[in-house]
């Protein structure tokens, strides 16, 4: 019974032995790490793809936003010193974005070059209502 089962593993160890010298080669693992070297490669420029996509969509979006309430027309009213004009088209922005730190901001600015301190100290402690710091 020995020299049976002695048999068997020495037939088993040849192919075994045959298995390995056939499938573990130098070569097969550097197929293997190259498969896998390739898919990590697809993965990530997919992964890069897909960040640049959200990333495009994103700052659309974000310009979209910053365009509502926007002060330019405004501030050059201010500059040239049309107080009323600015006034009115401060608060078209206001109304657009009613948070809106910047337009009080710019509507105490308004007030005080008007001279009215009054109103210019509500808007700048409005202002200071939206943005503490």
């Amino acid at each position: 019974m020995d020299s049976v089962q002695s048999r068997k593993s020495r037939r088993d160890g040849r192919a075994a032995s045959q298995h390995v010298r056939q499938n573990w080669t130098w070569e097969r693992a550097a197929q293997i790490a190259g498969g896998h070297l390739q898919n990590l490669a697809a993965r990530k420029q997919a992964e890069a793809a897909e960040l640049k996509v959200r990333c495009d969509r994103q700052d659309a979006y974000i310009q979209n936003v910053a365009r509502i309430g926007q002060l330019h027309e405004a501030r050059e009213l201010f500059a040239r010193k049309e107080f009323a004009a600015a006034w009115n088209a401060t608060a078209t922005a206001l109304a657009q974005r009613p948070f809106h730190p910047e337009a009080f901001l710019l509507l105490a600015e308004i007030a005080l070059a008007a001279g009215d301190g009054k109103s210019a100290k509500l808007c700048a402690q409005r202002a200071r209502e939206f943005a503490p710091g």
